[in-house]
């Protein structure tokens, strides 16, 4: 995949799939795989659900009182969990998992022709399932993530963006995870400050990343100047808890134990100015001129890429 196969994939996949191919050679991007669009169109109209959705816009109650709406759309999302999937297009998900993959835990997660976007980043509004270990799990996490377009948030925050609701698509990327034991978000930009500037701002936690991504707890937030290289620490991380992967799938908390005793820092001044140098040229591999917002994780010293999408100020 390129960043132009978004029309078919959503940009989330396709931006990893355009990373992939740049060939970053101080950094991994997990081996993956997407279901495209075309399956979640056919599985939504095999199944009724386009009509569910056409009657439901329609509706006067479900669109004036959000009560009724949120109702809808928790049916609908459980009635997709519980739709028929295409058995040949089971079987090729679970064969490429195992063969591509070698079976090993993955993260399904969403890709969306409503995110990523450079005016509507729709961030954190659709699900990923972490750590999937068997093919029934993966199939039940495809669904899980295609439901997800149907969030009463996602869909409000559609609403508020004046995306239309009956030409958004799902598809699912499924990545060999990452158990990591350090994580976060970046930027390549300095949100505090007015203009853009050639900073980049870091969040971090011990463990996954979720936390940051679910916005929970207080990370640890590094600005790197871009000109001096100078670190300035702006938090330390206040959360308790790590998650981890569990063996028997998904995530799992456990004690925070990688901050440093002595400085009480999860990153260094090196590790952060490398990632900042990372998140230059995450910058540049999309043209240069667009900010890039980049989730990222650690093992050890090595640096994964797990996800790029454009950064959209908040207002």
């Amino acid at each position: 995949m390129r960043k132009s196969d978004s029309v078919a994939f959503g940009a989330k996949a396709a931006n990893l799939g355009h990373l992939l191919n740049r060939n970053f050679a101080d950094v991994s991007i997990p081996d993956g795989f997407s279901v495209p669009f075309f399956w979640y169109d056919r599985f939504m109209k095999e199944n009724g659900f386009d009509k569910v959705i056409e009657e439901a816009i329609q509706d006067i109650d479900f669109v004036h009182n959000p009560r009724v709406r949120r109702k809808k759309l928790e049916e609908l999302r459980s009635a997709i969990q519980k739709g028929r999937i295409d058995s040949a297009l089971r079987d090729e998900i679970v064969r490429r998992w195992k063969s591509q993959l070698g079976g090993r835990p993955v993260f399904v997660r969403s890709s969306s022709n409503a995110e990523d976007l450079p005016n509507f980043s729709g961030a954190g509004l659709y699900y990923s399932v972490p750590n999937v270990r068997s093919g029934d799990q993966l199939i039940e996490a495809v669904k899980k993530v295609w439901a997800s377009l149907w969030k009463f948030e996602a869909y409000e925050a559609r609403v508020r963006n004046y995306v239309d609701q009956q030409t958004v698509y799902m598809s699912a990327l499924i990545q060999i995870g990452v158990d990591m034991d350090r994580g976060g978000v970046m930027f390549s930009t300095n949100p505090f400050r007015e203009k853009n500037s050639d900073s980049t701002y870091i969040s971090v936690v011990c463990g996954h990343n979720d936390p940051i991504t679910a916005n929970g707890g207080m990370p640890e937030q590094i600005i790197v100047e871009g000109r001096s290289g100078s670190i300035s620490l702006m938090t330390f991380s206040q959360m308790e808890n790590a998650l981890r992967f569990d063996e028997s799938g998904g995530l799992k908390k456990e004690p925070v134990s990688c901050a440093s005793k002595k400085s009480g820092r999860i990153i260094s001044d090196m590790e952060a100015r490398r990632l900042a140098s990372i998140a230059i040229r995450v910058k540049g591999a999309f043209g240069g001129k667009v900010e890039q917002d980049i989730e990222w994780g650690m093992i050890g010293n090595r640096i994964f890429l797990l996800q790029a999408r454009p950064y959209a100020a908040k207002k």
